[in-house]
């Protein structure tokens, strides 16, 4: 042992006089009698980098640290020789481990804090991206080095921004290289393979990055509004455009974006992004089930939106199932309309604080059904990628008889509900029924009888899936009436009126029947009954009445 402790001296006197040869030498000789010993790696380290060996002397110092993983002395040399390299994940790494155990034995942090910031202007760090991002995810929030220098280094929300803008940045550059690369092999006009593969190539280009786990780290330690609100928004837009477009297993990428989605909107989000995609995904059974309190919202947070027109239109319209009065009551004046008060200047009332009698007898607003639908078209015209958008106008042609114009809008509507499915793989199921059977509806009215044979079509389709869809029914029965089958119509009428009593139009059509199958009594009695229940002031409920009058 003591020939061992002599070489380790003959070592330390060799290095203070820049000897590294002779260093080496007597290093071997301990090595070959303690292979294990601490000093002749550190100092065989020493050594190496006298000799510009920053490999070797890497090597060394790592093995000294594993031998002695307490010790600084080993790691601060470690740190030395990592500082003049560019392993920067290796640089980070010593640090993190240096300053973990200043901190255990109680020693100041601030030298090797020095070191890092030296080293980082030394190479330039903002300009040089491998670097930059390599230091901010060292010490963003749930790092080893981050949890314990806190914001020395700036705080940790703004580091996590700039990691999450500078990967994203990266990401976006090398995606616009990699598609332009692939897109010259297809066509002008691209399919729907075409499209998934461009998707599928995104995708595989983000899948693995740290962004997900950047945007919900920063998520959960921001406590700016508007911080929260722009990367919300850039973390939804990042699951929806490019995960799940791209991704092969749809209805997990799916839920999670419902789930965000669900938040966004819970909170009240201001991201027009988010309550697009909302209303979008919604699909509910009709347009009256849309909650009453996020139209109301979103037609105050965003008023110019061309979906925020059409939502207010198809409120203000004879086939509006909202109640008109809380929508007009609140938002009115975001669209500027003037409404009327017998007694007190809407200008001046505090419209928080109208009772219900008021809003019932103050408040009936209505559009023309011409003023319904400029309104309508103006905002399609901004909003034609809308799903909701499309059901209401279609739904409206539908109203106003506007049948040639409403064929062109269900076709379209089709197809990009059709798009949306093939691109996101989500079915929404209540959306595709509505339209397919506007479009039926249509077909029963225009160019008749040409187009029975496809409206016959579309509503046995719908009836396959829901026998319970009463539109179609009617609609069913409509044509049997047109082709004289007023038993079969009457039969399915009858199924209507007893599921959906108050159906005017069903059973208008049902006591039309029985008085051409000679039940003339029954026949005209209902249609009177009729008459009495079909009280509305709408241009559609007086042709019914005449239609009913003239039976």
């Amino acid at each position: 042992m003591s020939s061992v402790k002599q070489y380790l001296k003959s070592a330390k006197r060799s290095i203070e006089a820049n000897e590294p040869e002779d260093v080496l030498e007597y290093v071997e000789e301990v090595l070959s009698l303690d292979n294990k010993n601490y000093f002749a790696y550190i100092f065989q380290g020493k050594a190496y980098q006298l000799l510009n060996d920053l490999p070797k002397a890497l090597e060394s110092f790592r093995i000294a640290t594993e031998i002695e993983p307490e010790n600084l002395l080993g790691w601060k040399g470690y740190l030395q020789v990592a500082k003049v390299g560019t392993d920067y994940k290796l640089f980070f790494h010593i640090v993190a481990v240096i300053v973990r155990l200043q901190i255990d034995q109680g020693i100041s942090t601030g030298e090797v804090l020095k070191d890092v910031n030296n080293y980082l202007h030394l190479n330039n760090y903002k300009s040089n991206d491998e670097l930059y991002e390599e230091y901010l995810s060292s010490i963003i929030p749930g790092s080893e080095l981050g949890q314990m220098v806190g914001s020395s280094f700036g705080q940790p929300e703004s580091n996590l921004i700039s990691l999450i803008e500078l990967i994203s940045r990266k990401l976006k550059d090398f995606n616009t290289k990699a598609l332009a690369k692939e897109r010259v092999k297809y066509g002008r006009i691209l399919s729907a393979d075409q499209k998934f593969q461009l998707n599928n190539l995104t995708y595989n280009i983000y899948k693995d990055s740290k962004l997900e786990s950047l945007y919900t780290e920063l998520l959960n330690i921001s406590n700016d509004e508007e911080t929260r609100l722009k990367y919300q928004e850039e973390f939804l837009k990042y699951k929806y455009d490019i995960i799940l477009k791209g991704s092969n297993n749809k209805q997990k990428v799916i839920s999670e974006v419902k789930d965000i989605l669900e938040g966004m909107i819970l909170i009240r989000s201001k991201s027009l992004y988010a309550w697009t995609l909302y209303f979008d995904w919604l699909d509910p059974k009709t347009i009256g089930d849309v909650p009453i309190e996020n139209v109301i919202f979103f037609l105050n947070s965003f008023p110019n939106e061309g979906l925020a027109q059409i939502l207010f239109a198809y409120a203000m319209s004879d086939i509006s199932q909202f109640d008109r009065a809380k929508i007009v009551k609140v938002a009115s004046r975001a669209f500027q309309l003037k409404v009327q008060d017998s007694e007190t200047d809407s200008e001046n009332a505090d419209t928080s604080e109208v009772s219900n009698n008021d809003e019932e007898k103050n408040l009936e607003f209505n559009l023309l059904p011409d003023q319904v639908l400029t309104l309508m078209l103006e905002g399609y015209s901004k909003s034609k990628t809308s799903v909701i958008s499309n059901r209401i106008i279609c739904g409206y042609y539908i109203h106003i008889r506007e049948y040639g114009a409403g064929s062109l809008k269900c076709h379209d509507s089709i197809r990009l509900l059709a798009d949306i499915q093939r691109t996101i793989g989500i079915d929404l199921e209540n959306t595709k029924e509505d339209l397919l059977c506007s479009l039926a509806i249509i077909y029963t009215y225009y160019e008749a009888p040409k187009n029975f044979p496809r409206a016959l079509q579309l509503y046995d389709r719908i009836l396959e899936t829901n026998k319970d869809n009463a539109k179609a029914k009617l609609g069913k029965a409509l044509i049997l009436i047109e082709k004289n089958d007023f038993e079969t119509a009457k039969t399915i009428l009858h199924q209507v009126t007893t599921e959906y009593p108050d159906y005017t139009e069903a059973l208008s059509e049902y006591y039309w029947c029985l008085i051409k199958l000679d039940d003339f009594q029954k026949g005209r009695l209902g249609l009177e009954s009729v008459l009495q229940s079909n009280q509305g002031s709408s241009m559609n409920d007086a042709d019914s009445r005449a239609v009913v009058h003239w039976r």
